[in-house]
């Protein structure tokens, strides 16, 4: 064996007799569980700043509440009836109170009014201890300032409202639906309706100053409705319809009416403009057949009154001829 291969076995031999220093030994076993300790914190850290980013928006949300929600009710409505709704104010407390002030929807484009609606003030309290619970009760609800603008296009009598009513269905969805249900037959054996979700207990309910207005070519014709003044109204047994009815059922009555008015005056004034512009096409042809008439007979009159003149310059220049032949 040559002194090079045994110069390589010594070697390895070395290599192999080998141990780790107990101090690096230590070293390798932690650092694993050190790195993931770290990986941690910095997750934790990461947590934490979002949880202080949420309490800030919270906190922030909480403060400008209110804000928010004026600012949602214009451009959210807005979008919902297609045209501008307008909110002056809206304010509520952590007593359970709610205020809203300066509610008013627009009118679409093509009508003379500026408005469809106004609203002057909204006031609702509710007792706190009773929201989280099935039967919620309402200590105070006041409306006052409510104004309806009911205009019709002559054209073709379509009513602002309507119009109205026709944008927020288009937003729903509701109108492609209502025509899915046209087009398909009703089924033989349909669902059993849902129980109506029960109205909360209004133990007092003011609303005052609630006025329609007919807006026609005579001007703005208001109708004035009753004032409503109840107590404990809706709770147990009773259902959001029988409340609505309750305080809203004289309003409805008299928006149908106006509704009515305001169509027939329309269709009314679409009949006369009909009438006048068959009135006024019938004149227009007397005025040109009596035009054509008149013309005529000045011109017959004319003619006879040239054959006249020429008659008597015929006499005329017979007799100076005459005259000279007897000199």
């Amino acid at each position: 064996m040559s002194s090079e291969e045994n110069k390589c076995n010594a070697g390895n031999e070395e290599l192999k007799e080998y141990k780790v220093a107990p101090g690096e030994e230590t070293v390798a076993e932690n650092s694993e569980p050190q790195g993931k300790e770290i990986k941690k914190k910095k997750v934790w850290r990461i947590v934490g700043w979002c949880f202080a980013g949420l309490l800030a928006v919270l906190f922030l949300a909480f403060i400008f509440r209110d804000q928010i929600v004026t600012f949602s009710v214009r451009k959210i409505g807005s979008m919902v009836v297609g045209t501008k709704v307008e909110l002056a104010s809206f304010s509520t407390s952590l007593k359970g109170s709610v205020e809203l002030k300066g509610f008013k929807v627009a009118n679409p484009a093509g009508y003379d009014t500026p408005y469809a609606v106004e609203l002057d003030r909204v006031f609702i309290k509710i007792a706190p201890s009773t929201v989280l619970t099935d039967e919620p009760v309402v200590e105070n609800f006041t409306l006052s300032g409510l104004r309806i603008f009911v205009e019709a296009k002559l054209r073709d009598v379509r009513l602002n409202l309507t119009d109205i009513q026709a944008n927020a269905e288009k937003f729903a969805g509701l109108d492609k639906k209502s025509k899915k249900s046209e087009t398909k037959p009703a089924p033989k054996s349909e669902a059993k309706a849902k129980k109506a979700a029960p109205a909360p207990l209004i133990k007092k309910a003011d609303l005052s100053e609630m006025r329609i207005y007919a807006v026609t070519v005579v001007g703005k014709l208001p109708f004035p409705v009753v004032p409503v003044s109840v107590s404990n109204v809706g709770g147990k047994g009773k259902t959001w319809d029988d409340v609505s009815q309750m305080l809203f059922g004289d309003l409805w009555k008299v928006l149908q009416n106006v509704i009515g008015k305001v169509k027939d005056v329309a269709n009314s004034g679409v009949d006369a403009a009909k009438a006048l512009g068959s009135g006024i096409g019938k004149g227009a042809a007397a005025v040109g057949q009596a035009g054509m008439d008149a013309g005529k007979a000045v011109g017959i009159g004319m003619q006879k009154g040239v054959s006249a003149v020429g008659d008597a310059g015929k006499a005329l220049g017979e007799s100076v001829s005459g005259l000279f032949k007897k000199k």
